[in-house]
């Protein structure tokens, strides 16, 4: 017999990563409550029953594993009520109330209505990633981490591909206006960050590997509940695969080479396509290990991969090198010659593009076991682990002829217990191990140079302003280790109209590491080229060997501990209105040095560092309201206005704890000024000497975001659903890099600040004519530098989230979002240096002066997606097993450009600043054209009339001038917006089935289907990172390089063809 009546389901996303929860009212026709009815949810692939009965309010509460069910209440005289197909995904709640008609108990009355689309009981952002999506998008790369890139509010990295200076890739997503740094990752519930760093928890690949372990996944992106914490942007939470009653796998190849490639953008027209080959390989299988009790799953994926990578690097013109002095020769040949051809040919620099191979390999594994113990208890094991290499061309510089070797390892194991206690409480419990080693390693130079800075050690790094670095990076030799042991306790409660859930969680850390910084010496020639082909160099810094600057530091063992409470209450006021109420309290203990080797310059005027710990004063404080409503004013579950608002604070990464150790006399940093070269302790140098610093605020605050939204959401169709909502943010205590030991400055009249620093190299000078007399010194004279950092950034961020979504059903889904939105900062990430900008700021004692658009803002951006199985053909016979099966899909994205800042390559403003680009020039007064349409309007080593806007002339360099020496710049921080964005990715699939459950599939991708060029903000070939912002002048003598304004990447790859083969049964 089957009835339709209404039964409500509305979701809520309160329940751990890991499961779902089924909760709901039983009543009868008159509204009157059933207790004591019994309610049983199946688990259709494992035919496993999860039972219960209603309270005496008539309510129930089930805590059960991912999956589809077939729900069923029953209650004697009254016949059963079943509806089957109740999708339970990650961090879901699914409520559904059931009503009993009288009758034989014996008797089935099937539910059939509709479920309602729109979420109305919780004000969280969230959104599910299923099984459908993860299977049929084009993804590059079977990197699942790019769906999240589909939702409103989460915009590229604006790093794009670029690698992290430690292998892998920053993470390839940001959300609603928040660093790189404050993504959480979860994997069945257990913290799977990258610790050091934050970057993604990826292999040296850059990518997220294990597609086809994934069951599904859960990105929340605003105002989540109590339990979620540790990081103030978004979650991204996995669930794995389990086995099922029945034998299920697959066995995969994905292919991809040059031969139907397009070429890149800034390959050399008459060079051939760089060498491409990529093959994706594996196989699957999940099943019964005991019918109906323990299952499992285990899959296997290889990454190999040889790929050209074209690098575009600024170097000497030959007309220049004869200038060199004879003791300079061998290092400016180095510098391979141009060869694309100068737009101003007396030009003293040029651009140089080349080809190397990076080979990866990438080998991912995973094996999970579920045990069902008795009706009430689950126990999942899981172990997973991801072994990687790579060699990268160009790490440390985009000339040629210095690769890095970069192992990577992660291991990530867990066991974990799910627990039904009685009719209306659940306990949540899990213990995980995660471990990642990731290494730098410095192999041989490539172009035959013998000579180093240091002897026993590899070649450095030269920086010359208005050159491409050249040389190895300056983080290596690196290596990080880093244990995680995790305790997670939660227990949920429900007692009538309130859903409690209350719990904890225990992260103990270790981080062994070792690092190389400076390690290999750096020269820095502050004044360009002149400089560099004929004068002393301005510094020379280095930790060096010996008695006379001291000795290096043993690996360091760091230790801290994290503990995370909290309580949470969804209180159901009304049958349209809901509140969800929750506190959380995190504490992470200051960090410890195994051997008690830590040092910290607690105030920039200290004398001396302080030795022992603390570190820096504790933080207990970090207290997290949560607020949430879902209000249904039509009492209809077709509309709902939700909202919410609560207090998010990011967790500290340990880059910045390793600091510590970077200051005598554990590390022995040493200035140079005006050193010999290329041997910067020929002779007696020690008068030159002086030691620089890396320090943290005593104070430092724990940085945290509140965060709002307010969303209308409406049902306009049977799977159609339509969202727009507000959501906004601040950044409050963010850390940012500051030098704490800069020049003290004069302050004029007008309020101008300017710096009487006794100039002395590249020749010596007098004190600087355009300032007053004042200190010449910087405010700590017992040291050269101190690169501090402090927790007094702060960010803004409001938007306008549109979306509309077809859910899939009928063979085809469907969703596009729109993102109006402005980010405002006033420093960028503390340890990513982005394209668009230096780390510092200009004056170290005013961050506001900086508050401008962040190097992440992106105005516009619109994302759709689909996928549509072709019209059915397989009546036709034979023919139809050819022409049925075909299925297309795309993902096409649009975004606007990135701000990006005009920075000059030296410390013009003279404060003794140690990220020499964090000087900006002034606007030219007697510019007034358009800086990146039209022409240029011609100066000084730039031609009127050159096209604007395209990547040979992005903007107009004459629209700046070098400012008066001694003072700050009045060019704001961002203030140019690069290029924008458009990408098309497209499949067409085939299925070929093979009897009832098993089918071959063939695809071809095409990744960026129209061959569009999508170019990076411009920025400068400096490192081969490319980043830092633009640099436009590279000396005082106000020359502009002939590449300014140019651009020398692109963010994607030029169109790249796949082909995979499948098999799944």
């Amino acid at each position: 017999m089957t009835i339709i009546f209404a039964a409500q389901w509305p979701l809520d996303a309160a329940a751990q990563a890991v499961s779902g929860m089924l909760r709901g009212r039983v009543q009868d026709g008159s509204g009157a409550v059933v207790q004591s009815a019994e309610v049983t949810a199946r688990e259709t692939g494992k035919n496993l029953d999860y039972k219960t009965r209603t309270d005496a309010l008539g309510l129930y509460q089930l805590l059960v594993p991912v999956g589809i069910y077939a729900v069923e209440a029953s209650a004697d005289g009254f016949a059963a009520a079943r509806r089957a197909g109740i999708i339970v995904s990650v961090g879901e709640t699914v409520q559904g109330d059931f009503t009993l008609q009288v009758g034989n108990r014996q008797e089935s009355i099937e539910v059939t209505a509709a479920l309602p689309q729109v979420e109305t009981s919780s004000g969280t952002i969230s959104q599910i990633v299923d099984r459908e999506r993860l299977a049929q998008l084009p993804l590059n790369g079977r990197d699942y981490g790019q769906l999240a890139l589909l939702e409103p509010g989460v915009t590229p990295n604006p790093n794009g591909a670029v690698n992290t200076p430690f292998g892998g890739a920053w993470a390839n997503f940001l959300v609603n206006g928040q660093i790189d740094q404050a993504t959480l990752f979860l994997l069945d519930g257990s913290d799977i960050n990258d610790q050091f760093s934050g970057r993604t928890p990826s292999g040296a690949s850059g990518l997220l590997l294990g597609l086809d372990s994934v069951q599904e996944f859960q990105v929340q992106l605003n105002s989540f509940k109590s339990e979620y914490g540790r990081n103030a942007g978004g979650i991204l939470q996995v669930v794995t695969r389990s086995g099922s009653n029945q034998l299920h796998g697959s066995v995969f190849e994905y292919l991809r080479n040059s031969v139907l490639d397009a070429k890149n953008f800034f390959d050399l027209p008459k060079e051939p396509i760089p060498a491409f080959n990529r093959n994706q390989f594996g196989a699957s299988i999940g099943g019964p290990v005991k019918q109906d009790r323990i299952f499992f799953f285990v899959n296997y994926e290889g990454f190999r991969e040889r790929k050209g990578i074209t690098s575009v690097a600024t170097v000497p013109s030959e007309a220049i090198r004869a200038t060199a002095l004879p003791a300079r020769v061998p290092f400016v040949n180095l510098y391979p010659l141009p060869n694309v051809p100068l737009t101003n040919p007396a030009a003293p620099t040029g651009t140089h593009i080349s080809s190397r191979i990076r080979p990866t390999r990438e080998d991912y594994g995973l094996a999970r076991v579920d045990y069902r113990l008795g009706d009430a208890h689950n126990l999942m094991a899981r172990f997973s682990v991801q072994d990687s290499f790579a060699t990268i061309p160009y790490h440390g510089t985009p000339v040629p002829g210095f690769p890095d070797d970069v192992p990577h390892r992660n291991v990530y194991s867990q066991i974990g217990m799910n627990s039904s206690l009685g009719s209306n409480a659940v306990n949540q419990f899990h213990f995980a191990f995660n471990r990642t080693r990731e290494d730098i390693l410095l192999p041989p130079p490539q172009n035959g140079l013998t000579f180093t800075s240091v002897p026993g050690r590899a070649f450095g790094l030269i920086i010359v302003s208005g050159l491409s670095n050249l040389g190895n990076q300056l983080f290596a030799p690196f290596g990080a280790a880093q244990n995680v042991f995790e305790l997670v306790e939660n227990f949920s409660y429900r007692k009538g109209r309130h859903s409690q859930k209350y719990g904890g969680s225990v992260q103990r850390y270790q981080e062994n590491e070792y690092r190389g910084t400076f390690f290999n010496g750096q020269y820095t020639f502050n004044n360009g080229l002149t400089q560099f082909l004929t004068l002393p160099p301005t510094s020379f810094v280095g930790v060096l060997g010996g008695t006379t600057t001291g000795g290096i530091a043993s690996p360091a063992g760091w230790r801290w501990t994290a503990y995370n409470f909290f309580a949470q209450d969804d209180f159901e006021v009304s049958p349209n209105l809901t509140l969800n109420l929750g506190i959380r309290y995190e504490y992470n203990t200051v960090p410890s040095e195994v051997n008690g080797m830590v040092a910290n310059l607690r105030s920039p005027l200290d004398a001396q560092v302080t030795f022992g710990e603390p570190l820096f004063n504790s933080m207990k404080k970090s207290w997290a309201p949560r607020f949430g409503f879902a209000w249904s004013p039509l009492g209809n579950a077709k509309a709902v206005l939700r909202g919410g608002y609560g207090i998010f604070y990011n967790s500290l990464v340990t880059n910045m704890y390793g600091n510590a150790r970077l200051v005598p006399p554990y590390v022995e940093t040493r200035v140079i000024i005006a050193p010999p070269f290329p041997n910067p302790l020929a002779g007696s140098q020690a008068r030159n000497l002086s030691t620089t610093v890396q320090s943290i605020d005593a104070n430092l605050n724990q940085p945290y975001a509140q965060q709002w939204n307010l969303q209308w959401q409406q049902e306009l169709a049977e799977d159609w659903v339509a969202t727009v909502a507000y959501v906004g943010n601040r950044g409050l205590h963010l850390i940012r890099s500051v030098e704490a030991n800069s020049e003290y400055p004069v302050i004029l009249g007008d309020g101008r600040k300017c710096f009487n620093f006794r100039l002395t190299v590249p020749v010596p000078r007098g004190p600087n004519p355009n300032c007053p007399n004042g200190p010449t010194t910087r405010r700590n004279t017992k040291f050269a530098a101190n690169r501090g950092r402090s927790s007094d950034g702060r960010s803004w961020y409001d938007s306008l989230q549109i979306s509309v979504e077809k859910r899939f059903s009928q063979g085809w889904m469907f969703q596009g979002t729109y993102t109006w939105s402005k980010a405002l900062s006033t420093n960028s990430s503390s340890f990513t240096a982005f394209p668009s900008q230096p780390s510092n700021t200009q004056d170290p004692e005013d961050i506001y002066l900086d508050k401008a658009l962040s190097p992440f803002d992106t105005r516009n951006r619109a994302v759709l997606h689909f996928s549509y199985q072709l019209p059915a053909l397989e009546t036709m016979g034979r023919a139809g097993w050819l022409l049925g099966k075909w299925r297309v899909a795309g993902i096409t994205s649009f975004s606007s450009g990135y701000p990006f800042s005009v920075v000059e390559g030296f410390n013009h403003a003279q404060n003794q600043q140690s990220d020499s680009l964090a000087d900006r020039p002034d606007w030219n007064p007697n510019y007034s054209g358009n800086k990146t349409e039209g022409t240029t309007a011609g100066c000084q080593d730039v031609p009127a009339g050159q096209q604007l806007g395209g990547p040979n002339r992005y903007f107009d360099p004459c629209a700046f001038v070098l400012q008066t020496e001694g003072f700050y710049g009045n060019v704001p921080r961002n203030a140019l917006i690069g290029p924008g964005f458009t990408n098309m990715d497209f499949s067409l699939e085939k299925q070929f089935p093979i009897g009832e459950d098993n089918r071959f599939e063939f695809r071809a991708e095409l990744f960026n289907l129209f061959n569009r060029p999508n170019f990076a903000t411009p920025s400068s070939p400096t490192g081969a990172q490319v980043t830092g912002g633009v640099i436009l002048f590279t000396d005082r003598t106000g020359r502009r390089p002939d590449n300014a304004g140019q651009i020398f990447r692109t963010v994607t790859d030029s169109r790249q063809v796949q082909f995979s083969l499948r098999y799944n049964f």
